[in-house]
């Protein structure tokens, strides 16, 4: 039973319905990781670098230059950030449209069945950042581990796992 609705799963995936969610869900993850990469720039050439100029006279040349070490400080965090938050942003985003998708397998694989009532945006909208405080707290545990080589990302890995499952589930 449960290896008969993987198959229908999978042969799902590639359906349009499917597909739609998942370019609409890749789309507006970009979307926000692009703002959030303009939003931490604009961070540290308003704030950081005002008051890191004129502050580090007895830094390395590289650091004199409030610019540059700006740019590296935003560069660094920008990275570590984007990289961390793919996976939260993404479920998050993706939740928005798991009524779509339930519609789709309610319609063509229980035609027999009531329909089930999609939730309201509002409530979808601050279920979904409850679950991505969540998310957060769960990622920030396994970040615990990032300098624990091969069990770094397992720990990414499970953690995200259970959470993308528990979410779905």
């Amino acid at each position: 039973m449960i290896f008969r609705a993987a198959l229908l799963a999978i042969r799902d995936v590639f359906s349009p319905p499917f597909r739609a969610v998942f370019w609409k869900s890749l789309g507006l993850t970009a979307v926000v990781l692009v703002a959030l990469w303009f939003a931490v720039r604009w961070f540290f050439q308003t704030v950081a670098i005002p008051f890191f100029a004129g502050f580090t006279p007895d830094m390395p040349d590289w650091m004199n230059n409030a610019e540059t070490f700006a740019g590296w400080a935003a560069g660094l965090l920008l990275a570590v950030l984007l990289a961390y938050l793919i996976a939260p942003v993404s479920a998050v985003i993706a939740g928005l449209f798991l009524d779509d998708v339930a519609e789709v397998v309610e319609r063509d694989r229980y035609p027999g069945m009531p329909v089930g009532r999609a939730m309201p945006l509002g409530r979808s909208v601050v279920l979904s950042l409850k679950f991505f405080g969540v998310v957060i707290l769960g990622n920030l545990l396994a970040f615990t581990l990032l300098l624990v080589p091969v069990v770094n990302f397992g720990a990414f890995f499970l953690v995200n796992g259970y959470l993308l499952g528990r979410s779905y589930f």
